[in-house]
């Protein structure tokens, strides 16, 4: 792409990596950061929000004083604000001030950089919503793309739903991450012109690992998630004490967080596997490549997801993965790579699980980081979404 022909996009995340949460949307920033080395002029607006002031402390004082920053990250002019919000019970006021300040920083941003070509929401509620304002102010095409599944499990209410059609239906186009997410928004939102653009992985990032595979070591199973009901851990756990409790050479590694946590260790124990099911805790980026450089087979258990972007990561290190058909992974996964397996089933994740086990020397991991570096590289999904600005501009 030419110098003097650059596209210039705002990006509006509905979440984005902030200081308290570095990994929360980082898929959005690691999108931002491969589109400007693509070419793009691209610049970024977060308002990112401490809830409430019953914690605040000085030293939060020094950081989150209700400022506007314009910041280069990682060579993408980014704007914040940093302040403070309403408590998540008081979800209306807290999700409207967040909206107000989202709209204030687009306007500082077009008045420093002037009208961008095309604005690019991530997800609906509120980003998208936040688009679809500046667009009506400023005369600028925008589109979004969906990634949350809460769209699909009824975890949005009604007057948010009506936001969310009125978002679709000004939209150039919704870009959806899977084709499973897009039938949905078709059905529930009668949306008409979406299309589908996979999520993208950092393979520069995720290189190939030296994972041991030989009679002699021990074959780790790993699972990286945050730590709630729809992420099924609970199932993959009995699927592992049905299949492996007696193989001492057999382990299951979890990573991540959150609010199942406890239950899963009293699940472990009650199952008396506590030798052989290590909890990891919560990853930065670098520790969850580790592990899946170490790991033998990744294993996603999800009863939704829209697309899965730690499969594509796992594949990205060369890691054969087991994942349920939760929606996303029915679209990535194919026989050579790995195996498919039925959402909720301890019996059926058992037996996927001893047949990765029993049929190892079937997956080449050269030949997973090919396919995946075809079909999910920056490079690769970079040119759908650049082509798609130039279409609607």
């Amino acid at each position: 792409m030419k110098q003097n022909n650059r596209i210039k996009v705002l990006v509006i995340p509905s979440w984005y990596p902030c200081q308290n949460n570095i990994i929360n949307g980082v898929f959005f920033k690691e999108q931002v950061e491969a589109l400007s080395g693509y070419g793009v002029n691209v610049g970024v607006i977060y308002a990112e929000t401490q809830l409430g002031l019953r914690n605040i402390s000085l030293s939060k004082l020094r950081s989150y004083h209700f400022q506007t920053m314009k910041i280069l990250e990682d060579g993408v002019f980014t704007y914040r604000f940093m302040g403070y919000s309403f408590p998540p019970k008081i979800r209306v006021l807290k999700n409207k001030f967040w909206i107000d300040r989202m709209v204030k920083l687009a306007d500082k941003y077009i008045g420093n950089n002037g009208i961008p070509d095309v604005i690019h929401a991530h997800s609906v509620l509120w980003g998208g919503y936040v688009a679809y304002i500046v667009s009506k102010k400023y005369s600028i095409p925008y589109i979004v793309t969906e990634h949350f599944s809460g769209l699909a499990r009824g975890l949005i209410s009604k007057r948010e739903k009506l936001y969310a059609f009125k978002v679709f239906d000004n939209s150039r186009n919704i870009v959806c991450v899977s084709n499973s997410l897009k039938n949905l928004l078709e059905n529930q939102y009668s949306v008409h012109n979406s299309i589908v653009i996979p999520n993208m992985v950092d393979t520069e990032f995720f290189y190939k690992g030296s994972r041991k595979c030989d009679s002699e070591h021990i074959f780790t199973f790993l699972d990286v998630c945050f730590l709630t009901k729809n992420k099924g851990v609970d199932v993959l756990i009995n699927a592992f004490y049905r299949a492996f409790r007696y193989d001492n050479k057999v382990v299951l590694h979890i990573g991540g967080n959150g609010e199942e946590l406890p239950k899963l260790k009293e699940l472990v124990k009650k199952l008396k596997i506590e030798k052989k099911v290590i909890f990891l805790g919560e990853l930065d980026r670098e520790k969850v490549r580790h592990e899946m450089q170490k790991a033998n087979c990744f294993v996603l258990s999800s009863h939704f997801e829209t697309f899965g972007v730690v499969v594509i990561e796992a594949l990205s290190t060369g890691c054969p993965v087991i994942a349920t058909k939760c929606g996303g992974p029915e679209e990535i996964l194919n026989k050579d790579i790995g195996v498919l397996t039925e959402k909720g089933d301890v019996e059926k994740l058992s037996q996927a699980m001893k047949y990765v086990y029993n049929n190892y020397n079937k997956y080449n991991s050269d030949s997973i980081r090919k396919y995946t570096i075809k079909n999910y590289s920056k490079e690769s999904v970079c040119k759908e979404i650049v082509n798609l600005y130039r279409k609607i501009i």
